[in-house]
């Protein structure tokens, strides 16, 4: 349902900027090494139910600290300790960028037909993301408990 005075693609871009604006944010606040995370300069301790229950390690082991170091560019780091944090953090941004994109496209197109068009292709980058990540993080799990023994 239209919001009433709503302008169309004022949702989607309205959601990318709340996506940017938390990668933004997490870029801010947020900081990583080797060992943790710290918010605002406070250690975030956090342990690993899974592997506190089988001894294992998870599937999204290191993911936090990946991802945060992704954000201030350290990329080798973060791809050593899980490839799917670069991933998703690409995937957020591209994400984002289709979205933009999609409410310029829903404010200059005419056609319902082209509206249509842009709505399947940000549904497309989604799930693509969603394959993407699931895929790297299954094969890190795999890798992690190969190697683990």
């Amino acid at each position: 349902m239209k919001a009433l005075g709503a302008r169309p693609g004022s949702a989607a871009v309205a959601v990318a900027l709340l996506m940017l604006l938390q990668l933004a944010t997490a870029g801010l606040l947020l900081r990583a090494s080797g060992e943790g995370v710290s918010f605002a300069g406070i250690p975030i301790g956090g342990a690993c139910l899974f592997r506190q229950s089988t001894g294992l390690p998870c599937p999204t082991c290191g993911m936090t600290r990946s991802v945060v170091l992704s954000l201030h560019g350290h990329l080798w780091t973060a791809l050593r300790l899980n490839p799917a944090g670069p991933l998703w953090v690409l995937a957020v941004a591209v994400i984002a960028a289709a979205l933009l994109w999609l409410g310029w496209r829903q404010r200059s197109a005419r056609s319902p037909e082209t509206q249509a068009a842009a709505r399947r292709l940000v549904r497309v980058l989604a799930l693509a993301h969603g394959g993407a990540v699931g895929v790297v993080l299954a094969l890190h799990w795999f890798r992690a408990l190969a190697t683990r023994g």
